[in-house]
């Protein structure tokens, strides 16, 4: 039986190319993959070989609980939640950071969640007293996310 996944993914660069990224290997290793998008970006779906946007034709989807290990990302966002306060905004903050380095080719894919881990352990946190507060903490993890790019760089080729 075919796996089938279900990708969900915005209108913006941001989110639309590590979703293709994903959907590329899937296909690849045998998938069948659909990806939901907004209306900016139904276009490009239909435009990755293997990818559809019909999930009438895809037939009985069965969804189980996702996997914290195999999905870092998750994790970590369910973890921000939990913890709340500024926290949120540092991961929000980390995760633009880290994902554009991606699509710069200055990071590779699978080392998003490693870079947000290390942001998230290092952020003070504290409550969400307000806006300054807020803009603090973004510009906090937006600094110690390139930091961790830049060490995780150094000497190494990014993808092509």
């Amino acid at each position: 039986m075919t796996p089938v996944y279900v990708l969900a993914a915005g209108g913006t660069g941001g989110h639309l190319f590590p979703a293709e990224a994903v959907a590329r290997l899937l296909v690849a290793s045998g998938g069948a993959v659909h990806l939901l998008t907004d209306q900016r970006a139904d276009g490009f779906a239909a435009s990755v070989p293997g990818v559809t946007i019909d999930l009438v034709r895809a037939g009985r989807l069965d969804f189980l609980a996702p996997d914290p290990e195999r999905f870092p990302c998750l994790r970590h966002a369910r973890e921000a939640a939990r913890l709340g306060g500024l926290l949120c905004a540092s991961l929000n903050a980390a995760d633009e950071i880290a994902v554009q380095a991606f699509l710069d080719k200055r990071l590779n894919f699978g080392d998003i969640p490693a870079v947000i881990e290390t942001v998230m352990a290092r952020v003070q946190g504290g409550a969400m007293t307000g806006l300054a507060a807020v803009m603090a903490a973004d510009e906090e993890a937006r600094a110690l996310a390139s930091e961790a790019i830049a060490r995780r760089g150094a000497g190494q080729s990014m993808r092509a």
